[in-house]
């Protein structure tokens, strides 16, 4: 690792990028997949995980719970935990 240089792109393209509908589309089809993994985990009656995608510097895919089933998925079987992962 020592021979590794890295560079940080900065300017108003790389920044237009990371704005941009592919990125947006790239961005949300990782969140619904995390989402999706992560709803298999639940057992019962659930309304299932929350997946949604906002634009703050940059579009930022986010995965949450909806209801209790969900929290207890997560937080015995940790759900989402295993569906970022996987």
């Amino acid at each position: 690792m020592s021979n590794v240089d890295i560079d940080f792109l900065q300017g108003a393209g790389f920044d237009a990028y990371l704005k941009s509908d592919g990125v947006k589309a790239l961005i949300e089809s990782h969140t619904n997949a995390t989402k999706e993994r992560a709803d298999s985990y639940i057992t019962g009656e659930s309304q299932g995980f929350n997946a949604n995608v906002k634009l703050f510097n940059r579009w930022v895919g986010l995965v949450g719970t909806t209801d209790r089933a969900t929290m207890v998925a997560e937080s015995e079987q940790k759900a989402l935990t295993k569906a970022v992962h996987g």
